[in-house]
């Protein structure tokens, strides 16, 4: 399942494993629309011009919530994906999960840009950075070695690892400012 508000913060859009999709108003929480996705939902991102939203779980596609209709597939992942980050100019989309791989696309063609393999664990979530240039990968570790890489897009060998949690690292994300990043952890 997977959660997020809409750009002005009017709306927030859920997505379900059972593939359904709902718009809500945020203020009221009255339901304002539903469609069936055509695959389960766990993670979804929403595009700049709030118009479209990326749907990551068995597939990942680029759906308009106003008309319920998919305008494309993103092909690659042979696995369950876990979560799905734009980057903030928009122009680069890149999933995670079990495949032990990261994806990232080009947006507006859907063209892959890249695969960052030999992860050796389940990616629980990714973040891209403002221009798409790095993402940031939670994998599943152990609580001797949790794990979280920022590894450069366009030079995968350029990886580094960030410490600090005492657990695996669930989730992800980039401030709105882009400068910091947030994690959540199992950290008790």
């Amino acid at each position: 399942m997977a959660v997020i508000f809409t750009h002005d913060g009017n709306q927030v859009i859920s997505g379900s494993r059972d593939g359904t999709v709902c718009i809500w108003e945020t203020e009221t929480a009255r339901e304002l629309k539903r469609f069936q996705a055509t695959n389960a939902i766990e993670g979804l991102s929403l595009a700049p011009d709030g118009n479209h939203c990326i749907i990551a779980g068995d597939g990942v596609q680029l759906w308009n919530p106003e008309t319920s209709q998919r305008v494309r597939d993103f092909e690659g992942p042979t696995e369950w994906q876990l979560d799905v980050s734009l980057s903030g100019d928009g122009r680069r989309v890149a999933t995670g999960g079990f495949d032990q791989t990261v994806h990232v696309w080009d947006f507006e063609t859907a063209e892959k840009i890249a695969s960052i393999g030999q992860l050796q664990a389940q990616v629980e979530s990714v973040a891209l950075n403002q221009d798409g240039s790095r993402v940031l990968i939670a994998l599943v570790g152990t609580p001797d070695d949790p794990l979280l890489l920022s590894v450069s897009v366009d030079d995968p060998s350029d990886r580094k690892r960030i410490v600090g949690h005492k657990a695996t690292v669930n989730w992800v994300r980039y401030s709105d400012n882009w400068l910091h990043y947030i994690t959540a952890s199992r950290d008790k």
